[in-house]
């Protein structure tokens, strides 16, 4: 197994990332590639015209790698973890 994506379907059918992982051998590799078109297809099967995701406002790296898949900041979500650190609501259109 090369990784993993985890996540749901809200109800006005956007897809919500919630988890994703890894093997660290393959960290800096091109990992996203093998997960990506996976995620969007499940993500087209349910019939998703978002695709969303949190990350740490802090976590550049992370953003980075979301922003080179076509996502793109829409809200700053102040204190959303638990350590009082802020997050970052991601969105891509699907369409």
């Amino acid at each position: 197994m090369v990784g993993f994506v985890v996540g749901l379907v809200e109800p006005d059918h956007t897809g919500h990332i919630t988890t994703v992982g890894w093997r660290p051998i393959i960290v800096g590799g091109d990992w996203q590639s093998a997960l990506w078109p996976k995620l969007n297809e499940a993500l087209d099967s349910a019939m998703c015209a978002l695709s969303g995701w949190r990350c740490g406002r802090s976590i550049l790296p992370h953003r980075n790698l979301y922003e080179s898949l076509g996502y793109a900041v829409t809200q700053r979500l102040p204190k959303y973890y638990s350590n009082g650190g802020d997050g970052l609501l991601m969105l891509k259109s699907l369409d």
